[in-house]
């Protein structure tokens, strides 16, 4: 760091965009390295002086208490819940990384999901495919960084640049292995491998009119490559089945294709059969059976809501208290007000915070006749929906208390269960 007035300013900005980054987005942990990077590339000395090491211990310092305050904050620990082992995590991702090279250069088969097969094995024919592209995209990157031109170490920094960045998810199982957005700091790679050959073409061989060709060319490309994705991103309609198509065994993608129906056209008929289409894909997945379960509510169809439900809970016991829940607020639209009464109290002997558990409690006291214990229940219930920050529960118990009318059918309105 120097020991100038305006390098300190600088300094202690970055400082300050290390932490804010650090509580908005995760791969800002990745800061300390792109920095030593930078100096291994860019500075006069062959290697980082002590004096350069100490200047990282700030922001090492700084991401470990934001992950510590956040860890407090959202519960769960520093280091999350991991789904996948971690010889798992790193076969699958490596075929993951070549595949956002490719989307980098031939940005084809776009979409807001894509289905990704998880590799036990390094054996795997496309975990050793990718390993070997990733050996020879790192061979490169080294050469390059020999070379004594800028322009080439300039991309050679970048080529690391896209691992660097890419370094969370690589390391990290999270429920989506592959986003599309993941590439939008890493993929600098590319505009600076564009850059460097375009500049190549026009300064070292001085053939303009290729150069302005190939800008040309590109920019058709992009722009007409650009107007039908705009199509596709038209209404979430048109986006899932977008993404159905490419990602047929992605199970999400048949419940995101069914809100979208719902939400957008109000058409249940087609919201129930993209939900079908995902059980026959993905049987096992619990969440198609449970927003099955919350369209048949909506649609009156209350005895195949009771069995969509049972069947999420087999397959996914871990969220049989919510699901209850929801199965009481059935009994309830069934007049069975003792039944939906019994899973509203075992749900609230479970976890006593549950603010949708109580509001169906209310509901159910009211049906009974009992105004007075139903209206101390709906404070419980706003009072937890509050420090849940559960929005639609408050401004549904707050029209309540407002209008004297509390709602019929259930709650929540659309899935609102996560994975």
């Amino acid at each position: 760091m120097n020991s100038s007035g305006g390098a300190g300013y600088f300094y202690f900005g970055s400082l300050l965009g290390c932490i804010l980054g650090v509580l908005s987005k995760e791969v800002a942990v990745t800061l300390p390295l792109v920095l030593l990077l930078f100096d291994i590339y860019f500075k006069k000395t062959s290697l980082p002086s002590w004096r350069t090491y100490a200047a990282y211990l700030p922001f090492i310092l700084l991401i470990v208490s934001a992950l510590v305050v956040r860890s407090f904050y959202e519960g769960g620990g520093i280091i999350p819940y991991l789904r996948r082992d971690i010889a798992t995590q790193i076969f699958t991702m490596m075929p993951v990384l070549t595949a956002y090279l490719k989307l980098l250069f031939f940005p084809t088969g776009l979409s807001i999901a894509h289905y990704v097969e998880l590799y036990h094995t390094p054996f795997a024919f496309p975990v050793i495919i990718s390993a070997l592209v990733l050996f020879l995209y790192v061979v490169n990157a080294l050469y390059l960084y020999k070379r004594k031109e800028a322009e080439w170490r300039l991309l050679s920094f970048f080529m690391i640049w896209y691992l660097v960045t890419l370094l969370v998810i690589m390391i990290m199982p999270l429920n989506r292995i592959m986003q599309e957005n993941r590439c939008y700091i890493s993929g600098a790679v590319f505009a600076i491998f564009l850059g460097v050959a375009i500049g190549e073409i026009v300064y070292s061989r001085h053939r303009y009119k290729f150069a302005y060709g190939i800008l040309a060319v590109l920019i058709v490309l992009y722009g007409v490559g650009t107007v039908y994705r705009n199509m596709v991103w038209k209404n979430g309609v048109t986006l899932w089945t977008d993404a159905m198509a490419k990602s047929p065994y992605e199970p999400f993608v048949y419940n995101n294709l069914s809100v979208a129906y719902k939400r957008g056209l109000g058409d249940y008929e087609n919201a129930k059969e993209a939900l079908y289409r995902g059980i026959r894909v993905s049987p096992g997945d619990w969440l198609l059976h449970y927003n099955l379960g919350v369209l048949y509510t909506m649609n009156g169809e209350l005895d195949r809501a009771l069995d969509a439900y049972d069947r999420a809970m087999m397959l996914n016991p871990k969220v049989a208290m919510p699901v209850n829940v929801e199965k009481g607020s059935v009994y309830l639209l069934k007049g069975e007000v003792e039944k939906g009464m019994a899973l509203f109290q075992k749900a609230i002997q479970d976890k006593p915070d549950y603010a949708p558990a109580h509001y169906y409690m209310a509901k159910g006291l009211r049906e009974l006749g009992r105004p007075e214990e139903a209206m101390k229940e709906l404070d419980i219930a706003l009072r937890y929906a509050s420090t849940s920050y559960n929005r639609r529960l408050v401004e549904r118990i707050t029209r309540y208390k407002r209008e004297g009318n509390m709602e019929k059918g259930m709650f929540p309105e659309d899935p609102g269960i996560p994975q």
